[in-house]
């Protein structure tokens, strides 16, 4: 006998909403900034990588203090709204700056005949450390590297409360799972938007074909979107009374000890790392070898097939939602997730049939399957660690939604900051250079390397869920605990 599925409140979809603002920073970032500095702007995929991976790297060290801050803090608006509301416009001004570097892109025919000079010195085999930039070269990779750290820092402050508001607001095995979808639903709508931004950038009408042009006014407008959504949490949402004060003094090692001695949690951390690095490391390449090879080098044409990608993997995760919840309410969440991975791996696996020059839009059968194991798959990651954060607070008394928030922000951006260096490490290992029409074997090479990453590490991925130890009844016995222990006073 299952407990009864509380009703969701009002308060849960105006959390939600945050998720556009969430979608668009992330996402916006992560699928637009290699292909507007890399192949607009013509610097080097390595050093770029790396340009990208220091501030990454910074701002994973700031999620547990945050999370701290966010869980100690004491005011009449609350422990996470106001860092909610101060996050959300400091990201937003960050992210339209970005795309206002005051340098001209580089030379893209003297980066390709460096990379030509550097391969024939290490004897025209293998892949070598591209020659370190110079001038605006190097210019545009610090204003990069600058401004990318400020807006992991913003987004920091932004996402680990935001996160951890949602956490708060139910006991329930099944309502936990409804509570996440209320927010994915507004994250995959954003995503119609985030897969069409590289696209509106590089339109022929609006801006002559120039990404970097075009991204100046798209920076803007979606900077204007993530403060009218992201802040809306921090309005609309009343936080719940804490159990228990957490300790005013905690070591990282006491941080560790918490989530890292957490078999459960674990367990979802190691499956959804293993999932974002395998997707990330591999997300930009699928720009690449629509625009090279699909469109033969139409990066008008490659970009609108790109944008179509998105906005159906996007359609299909919104449609998909809905039967995951229901399957998850009849069998556990354990079991959807792995269907889910095993969706995913079929999804890529058939780009290999579907990317066709001939009919190129064949390719949206497969980012159709993409889409509905995506459903799954980002539904019961979130679910999960919400059930987590209630199986702490059982078996110790104490609302820690903030630590555990920071924990899997944390994982996270580490798994991306790997990723900033292995995508670029990737890309190059391929073959392909800037400014050079890629060759049959470099396109070989794109196609198969992202399609053996992207499901080898799904495949990783399941191995690391299957043991997911709570179960419907354990996640039962924890809210009877904690409604037993508030009872008490």
């Amino acid at each position: 006998m299952t407990t009864p599925t509380e009703k969701i409140a009002p308060r849960n979809y105006a959390w939600g909403v945050g998720g556009v603002a969430d979608n668009l920073l992330t996402f916006g970032l992560a699928w637009t900034i290699f292909p507007i500095f890399n192949i607009g702007y013509g610097v080097d995929a390595f050093w770029l990588g790396v340009a990208i991976f220091l501030p990454r790297l910074i701002d994973v060290i700031t999620d547990p203090i945050m999370g701290m801050i966010s869980d100690r803090t004491r005011s009449r608006f609350g422990r996470r709204r106001p860092y909610i509301f101060l996050g959300t416009i400091l990201m937003a001004v960050l992210f339209a700056l970005l795309w206002l570097p005051p340098f001209e892109a580089v030379a893209t025919g003297d980066v390709a005949a460096a990379s030509v000079a550097t391969a024939e010195a290490s004897g025209g085999s293998g892949w070598s450390i591209p020659p370190l930039p110079t001038g605006d070269e190097l210019a545009l990779l610090v204003w990069v590297g600058v401004i990318y750290t400020l807006i992991t820092l913003s987004y920091t402050v932004f996402s680990v409360p935001y996160i951890a508001l949602g956490y708060e607001f139910t006991r329930n095995y099944d309502t936990m799972t409804r509570v996440m979808a209320s927010r994915l639903y507004f994250t995959t709508l954003a995503s119609f938007g985030v897969a069409g931004l590289y696209r509106l950038s590089v339109d022929e009408g609006l801006f002559g074909g120039d990404e970097t042009l075009g991204m100046r006014y798209v920076g803007v407008g979606v900077a204007v979107l993530v403060v009218l959504t992201g802040i809306v949490p921090a309005i609309a949402c009343r936080e719940e009374r804490q159990v228990e004060r957490p300790k005013v003094k905690a070591s990282m090692r006491e941080i560790a000890s918490v989530t890292l001695g957490n078999r459960s949690f674990l367990m979802v951390m190691a499956a959804m790392l293993i999932f974002v690095i395998s997707l990330y490391t591999t997300g930009v390449m699928g720009t690449h070898i629509n625009v090279f090879y699909v469109a033969q080098g139409d990066k008008e044409k490659g970009a609108e097939y790109v944008g179509w990608v998105g906005v159906i993997i996007a359609l299909c995760t919104l449609v998909g939602m809905y039967p995951m919840t229901r399957i998850s309410q009849m069998l556990s969440k354990r079991s959807v997730l792995l269907f889910a991975f095993g969706l995913i791996i079929t999804g890529y696996a058939s780009f290999w049939f579907t990317w066709n020059q001939d009919t190129p839009r064949l390719q949206y059968i497969s980012a159709a399957i993409v889409g509905l194991g995506s459903s799954g798959i980002w539904l019961m990651l979130d679910s999960m660690i919400g059930d987590v954060t209630k199986d702490d607070e059982a078996r110790n008394g104490v609302q820690r939604e903030g630590l555990y928030g920071a924990a899997k922000s944390f994982m996270f951006k580490l798994a991306v900051a790997v990723t900033s260096i292995s995508g670029a490490f990737t890309l190059s290992v391929s073959g392909f250079e800037e400014g050079v029409d890629p060759s049959e074997e470099v396109q070989l090479n794109l196609r198969f390397l992202y399609i053996i990453v992207q499901c080898t590490g799904t495949a990783l991925a399941m191995v690391a869920i299957w043991f997911f130890p709570i179960s419907r009844a354990r996640a039962e016995e924890n809210e009877r605990l904690i409604d037993a222990r508030k009872q008490r006073g």
